[in-house]
């Protein structure tokens, strides 16, 4: 009887044990397997340093404990994050370099580039998708702005009449910073909705068709309209001591040789964040990676 007892208690014991037992025999092979995947997942940066942001971003990331390489610097095998500086474009032989499955966070890539891309099974993230990115870099952009305003002007920022061209994200910052150092400021747009908010936020707002009238009294003025606007005649009714900035990406707003010839001073002005504030401009854009990479590739 109670040896009878003891097998019961024996069989009972055996069907908790021996589960158990085989979770420990497993455990060996789901370490390895969750090490070996850990190693797959993890991700490898690789950074543009052509430009100052570049050599900023690349010490954050190995700051924060990231593995970040030089673009000319060899690396070690795995999957790979490919920085390349904001104002370049990636053209065919730089795509038919990068390893398939790779990922590359750029700003501008040509036509053939986007195939070749979808082909290699390579993820192409333009930093301009991120809003929130756009936004700061915008500010960073208008704070360098307005350094080369001081620069090449002769009077005080205040009581300054200037002339923004262009109502965007770009022309939104300028504006701000300029009243806030109480510039006297004029936005030109076509934009229905920019008109509107330009009316309340600038202190006059008028149409494409409009501004040439007033155009000799500004002191500087600021394009970021991707469009030659500036040019011909208009450039001759602006005072030789306007100083003319645009922010616009090429070709620009303002006809530059015409702008020579008529003795004006001129700068276009691009990657301004990588040249004025390059340090913030990184923490930016590596904030914005992150944040995008990491719902999928870290937990």
């Amino acid at each position: 009887m109670r040896s009878d007892c003891r097998r019961g208690v024996n069989k009972k014991i055996d069907v908790k044990v021996k589960p158990l037992i085989r979770v420990f025999h497993l455990m060996p092979f789901v370490f390895i397997l969750y090490f070996i995947r850990g190693i797959m997942a993890e991700l490898i940066y690789i950074i543009d340093v052509s430009e100052a942001r570049g050599k900023f971003l690349l010490q954050e990331f190995k700051h924060e404990g990231y593995e970040a390489y030089a673009m000319d610097e060899v690396a070690r095998a795995g999957r790979k994050v490919y920085v390349f500086s904001m104002p370049k474009e990636i053209n065919l032989r730089q795509a038919e370099e990068l390893p398939a499955g790779s990922i590359v966070f750029a700003r501008l890539i040509e036509n053939d580039v986007k195939k070749l891309f979808f082909e290699n099974n390579i993820t192409f993230m333009n930093y301009f998708d991120d809003e929130a990115f756009v936004v700061k870099n915008a500010y960073l952009t208008a704070e360098g702005a307005m350094s080369y305003i001081i620069q090449n002007t002769d009077i005080s920022i205040k009581h300054m009449p200037v002339l923004v061209m262009g109502y965007g994200r770009v022309g939104k910052s300028i504006t701000k910073l300029l009243k806030d150092n109480y510039a006297s400021v004029t936005v030109v747009t076509d934009d229905n909705t920019e008109y509107a908010l330009a009316s309340i936020f600038a202190d006059k707002a008028c149409a494409l068709c409009e501004y040439a009238a007033d155009i000799s009294e500004y002191k500087t003025i600021v394009n970021t309209i991707p469009q030659i606007i500036l040019k011909g005649d208009i450039l001759k009714l602006i005072s030789k001591d306007c100083f003319l900035l645009d922010l616009a990406s090429n070709p620009g707003g303002i006809d530059f040789a015409e702008a020579e010839k008529q003795g004006l001073k001129y700068m276009h002005a691009l990657g301004i964040p990588g040249k004025t504030s390059p340090k913030t401009a990184a923490v930016f854009i590596k904030e914005s990676i992150l944040k995008r990479l990491k719902p999928k590739y870290y937990d």
